[in-house]
């Protein structure tokens, strides 16, 4: 069969910089096709739907003003025609404290010609603004909530939105309740963030959004942070039926309701399309009533969760929530004041759903989790560092955490509370943006390092203690938990780590980044017998090790990678004498200016010890 054509698949663009400064934009589009011979096209010469496109693509980007739209129209009659002509350019708009203008907004709606809307609306007014709104005056791009204001001129297209992001400033529950009174036949996509937490402490009412005024039977993301869960889980109850996606986090500062726990379980049991579920600290009340009933909400389509809070509260979570094999599970713990028991039932929950079941009739084709990583990374302005444990079917996922953590500066403030702490777990999450493929199955513990100071009797250890880990094949390890504040709480976090590998005797492949030679000594060549803390179950560790990776992220001077050479050299010669690493790779060593020769003869000497590559 023929192939059908493509009308760019024998054009193939690549954009390069001019020497000469007289062409026209000092750009130019290089056709580089197969069957054409090569040529220098000006960029204004482009057929109109890949300029269109191009367009799109930057509107993508943009998170603060649409107004860069109307900057197209003054480049030239050209370009002005192929903005005016792309209706998806103009279906997508942003307005962020107040900009664009209401007869902006005006235009961008009409140019859109009915194509379904992508809608942004951001309004971070501080509290000085507070009595504008409560004493409305005549500016509309000030008072948003007047009825000619750019708010209501875009709400009044609800019948046309796809995609609704809301974040309005100095607003009520009521305020967003009023906003969304309009059958939303087309909104899929449904994103509410109430700014000023502080604000609503002093108007606390939780209307729910009664049955009569909304209606979303097509929505499929639906994401509500700051809210209470109460109010969160009446705007999803009305779309329970299509509803695929469902994030919520509350703020910590809202009393609490007993009926959340019954209310949520409730809600869940509607959702029987739910594919991912991402509730937040603090869903559920301090003290969980015992359940009426012993109800298990069956999620037989789920395969992401995400939880972050108390030991005990995900224990409460996990244990009336009927998972199926496939489903990859992250969870963020916070308690410091967990105990050695509830540690254990964890670990007990999370055996059930990854090891158990999958030698079930329904779950006997699910993979295993063969690979593994354990990562550290510090945060700035804080004492201390935050851990993630993980086990994976796939390898690319482990790698691509690894990315994630790989960064240099983490950007992470200091936190003084747990609302803080998630602040930090949520932007190491959202650093990893890869999208699962069907399948793969995925655990993520993260924690920050006081978990782990706790006395031996109260281990988080003992979440994993029961997991077959001998069936871990690869292994990849970044940074070292140092602490410093006390070498004591230092060995604690080390042991941590190294608790976690030590039965993973089946590792063939194994990745470390930013260890030094003090710390490959006690994982490479551990004295089995003279620390006790560290249970290794053989005699060495990782019997099975062929290949080892080294990167090196330190910025050391000559004179210390002098040092670190001789001290790599011993390790590795250790090592050689019981059991022999078949293929040794460095990465980041190569700075010849940093690296002394003496090093690369090690190596080289390691070669000719049984080393094969290197």
């Amino acid at each position: 069969m023929a192939q059908t054509p493509h009308p760019y698949r024998d054009h193939v663009f690549r954009v390069e910089a001019q020497s000469n400064t007289n062409k026209p934009w000092h750009l130019s589009i290089v056709d580089v096709g197969e069957n054409s011979v090569r040529r220098e096209t000006p960029i204004s010469r482009l057929p109109t739907e890949i300029l269109q496109e191009v367009f799109c693509l930057v509107a993508e980007d943009d998170v603060e003003s649409s107004l860069r739209h109307f900057r197209l129209g003054q480049v030239c009659q050209r370009w002005r025609a192929a903005a005016l002509g792309c209706r998806k350019l103009w279906s997508r708009i942003v307005v962020h404290d107040h900009k664009p203008c209401i007869d902006a907004v005006r235009c961008m709606i009409g140019r859109s010609e009915g194509a379904p809307l992508e809608v942004y609306l951001n309004q971070s007014v501080n509290s000085a603004s507070l009595a504008d709104l409560q004493n409305p005056r005549d500016d509309e791009d000030i008072v948003i909530y007047q009825p000619r204001g750019a708010v209501y001129a875009i709400l009044n297209e609800l019948p046309r939105i796809r995609s609704l992001h809301l974040a309005l400033s100095n607003s009520t529950y009521i305020d967003y309740k009023d906003l969304l009174t309009v059958y939303t036949e087309k909104l899929k996509v449904l994103t509410m963030t109430l700014v000023d937490t502080a604000f609503n402490q002093y108007h606390t009412s939780r209307q729910s959004f009664p049955a009569t005024t909304l209606n979303f039977p097509m929505l499929s993301n639906l994401s509500m942070t700051k809210f209470d869960t109460l109010y969160a889980l009446s705007v999803a109850a009305h779309a329970s039926s299509s509803l695929k996606h469902l994030k919520i986090h509350v703020p910590h500062h809202l009393a609490e309701n007993p009926s959340t726990a019954e209310a949520l379980l409730s809600a869940l049991q509607r959702m029987t399309r739910l594919v991912t579920l991402d509730l937040g600290n603090w869903i559920l009340p301090s003290t969980l009533p015992p359940p009426k009933d012993q109800r298990l909400v069956a999620c037989r389509s789920l395969t992401s969760l995400r939880l972050a809070g108390r030991v005990s509260h995900i224990n409460w979570l996990l244990r009336h929530i009927h998972l199926p094999p496939t489903v990859s599970i992250d969870l963020a713990l916070f308690d410091h004041s967990s105990t050695e028991a509830q540690f254990r039932e964890l670990g007990d929950h999370l055996r059930e759903s990854f090891f158990i079941s999958v030698h079930s009739a329904e779950g006997g084709l699910a993979p295993p989790l063969s690979h593994a990583g354990c990562f550290s990374a510090s945060c700035l302005g804080r004492k201390g560092n935050m851990l993630l444990f993980m086990l994976s079917s796939s390898q690319a996922v482990i790698q691509h955490h690894f990315a994630a953590y790989a960064v240099e500066s983490s950007g992470f403030g200091g936190h003084d509370d747990t609302e803080q702490e998630e602040i930090e777990f949520e932007v190491m999450r959202d650093r990893v943006q890869r999208i699962p493929r069907v399948g793969e199955r995925t655990l993520v513990l993260r924690m920050h390092d006081e978990l782990t100071w706790m006395s031996q009797a109260d281990s988080v250890e003992t979440i994993w203690n029961t997991f077959p880990l001998y069936e871990v094949h690869t292994l990849s390890l970044f940074g070292v938990p140092l602490s410093t504040s006390s070498s004591k709480l230092e060995a604690n976090l080390f042991t941590t780590f190294l608790n976690f590998v030590a039965p993973m005797t089946s590792v063939e492949s194994l990745v470390v980044r930013g260890w030094e030679s003090i710390w490959l000594k006690k994982l490479l060549v551990p004295d089995t017998f003279a620390d006790n803390r560290i249970k290794w179950t053989t005699h060495i560790s990782f019997p099975a090790l062929q290949n080892l990776t080294l990167i090196n992220a330190h910025k050391n001077h000559s004179a210390s990678f002098d040092k670190e050479g001789k001290a790599l050299r011993d390790v590795f010669s250790d090592r050689n004498e019981k059991s022999r690493i078949r293929n040794l790779y460095l990465l980041d060593y190569g700075n010849t200016d940093i690296v002394p020769l003496r090093l690369w003869m090690f190596f080289m000497r390691c070669v000719c010890d049984g080393i094969e590559q290197w």
